[in-house]
């Protein structure tokens, strides 16, 4: 605020140029911007001659300051580009592509009646780091107000990793005990949390032993809910989330819980029962959240080695106990969906020219046999036994029903064909 008040005080067109021009001059907020500022700095300099600037070299350094991409160029110019260069952008600066316009806030007397003012922003995430206000207050405060939620992400940089961690178990724990509203089951203060945990990262250590804790609470609860917080919290930094690495021993940690649970036919068929009628919760974790053409390209034999063969032996106990439910988790591990178009002109209706869109459901013979090889016998035996008045009272969304409509039909056929050498 001091620089921009500054630059306002003594060099008055040169603070208009920026008012005037703002939207162009926070093209260079980013430090690490590959945008040229050649033009714009010649206007700079053309105004600063206007203002005659005692120091032109100063106000580059102020303009930069604002604007941390902004590069200055040598005084006997030939188009060099010095070194000099500032730290990151800071949160209040007046070119952050936050929800606040700083620069309009920088000349304002008092804020506008629904803006928070950052200082109490501030002053609840330290009272937050400190354990004057504790992670459910402040949690059920960001699910209250969803001004106050971004807010409290775009300074989250002032927790320490181990409070965003806490804050984020507690939110954990209110959704899965329902203690908070239905808006609490989309994605924003998901999302907002996870963020702020790629910024606020753990030590490897630390997470990987956070991260465990979670699927420890879960697991033995949920194996959907817990796919999720797998799936974003995997993930320790921002760097590993858009490389979409992760060390490998996290997932053998989770599928060496999803054994160990396995192996308690009951309580691994009450499991799947809680997750209805999601039944893809399985196929996820399995699969790593790839398609099945992904998995295809890996050719892989060792793809699937960290499930093999104990998955089949616990699908075929617990079918025991529930056979229809464990079926219907069973099949997505080998029937997929495909879209299909139909095109009306291409079959001859001419009065009808609107090209349409369905799924239809597929046996993928390669993914089976790459899961369960030998094993895929059993497997078929356990699909071919269900049948549709199991999950008409499920209310099945399109996809899952139209799967498991073709995969009783096809697991019966693919078994009278597939007889073992013994029944021939």
């Amino acid at each position: 605020m001091l620089v921009i008040h500054t630059i306002k005080a003594s060099a008055p067109v040169l603070f208009h140029l920026i008012a005037n021009n703002i939207t162009r001059f926070k093209i260079f907020a980013n430090r690490d911007t590959k945008a040229d500022n050649k033009e714009l700095y010649q206007v700079v300099e053309q105004v600063l001659n206007s203002d005659n600037a005692p120091d032109k070299m100063l106000y580059h350094k102020l303009i930069q300051f604002l604007f941390t991409g902004w590069q200055i160029r040598l005084q006997n110019d030939k188009g060099e580009r010095a070194d000099y260069k500032l730290g990151e952008l800071p949160p209040q600066s007046i070119a952050s592509g936050g929800k606040v316009d700083y620069f309009a806030r920088a000349f304002a007397e008092e804020l506008n009646k629904n803006e928070l003012s950052d200082q109490s922003i501030m002053q609840v995430l330290l009272n937050y780091n400190s354990g004057t206000c504790s992670g459910v207050k402040l949690m059920i405060k960001m699910m209250d107000s969803d001004q106050f939620a971004e807010r409290i992400e775009y300074f989250g940089k002032l927790l320490s990793p181990a409070k965003v961690s806490a804050l984020t178990s507690e939110y954990f724990k209110a959704i899965f005990d329902q203690k908070l509203s239905a808006k609490s089951n989309d994605y924003e203060l998901t999302g907002k949390l996870w963020r702020m945990s790629l910024d606020n990262y753990e030590s490897v250590e630390n997470h990987k032993t956070w991260l465990e804790n979670q699927i420890d609470t879960y697991l033995s609860k949920s194996l959907r809910f817990t796919n999720d917080i797998f799936y974003f919290w995997k993930y320790r930094s921002r760097s590993d989330s858009e490389s979409k690495q992760y060390p490998p021993e996290l997932y053998k940690m989770y599928v060496g819980k999803i054994k160990y649970l396995a192996e308690k036919p009951e309580q691994f068929a009450e499991i799947l029962r809680h997750d209805m009628p999601y039944i893809w919760a399985l196929r996820h974790i399995v699969f790593r959240d790839y398609g099945n053409e992904e998995v295809g390209k890996a050719a892989d034999d060792k793809f699937f080695l960290d499930w093999q063969p104990w998955l089949t032996d616990s699908l075929v106990k617990a079918s025991v106990k529930t056979p229809a439910i464990v079926a219907m988790y069973a099949a997505p591990l080998v029937y997929n969906l495909i879209h299909r178009s139909y095109d009306p002109l291409a079959n001859g209706d001419e009065n009808d020219t609107k090209i349409r869109y369905s799924w239809a459901s597929v046996f993928d013979e390669k993914i089976a046999k790459m899961l369960f090889g030998d094993d895929l016998q059993k497997i078929m035996k356990i699909i071919s036994v269900l049948q549709e008045d199991d999950y008409k009272d499920y209310r099945l969304d399109e996809q899952p029903k139209i799967l498991l409509d073709y995969a009783i039909t096809h697991s019966k056929q693919w078994l009278k064909e597939n007889k073992p050498k013994s029944e021939n």
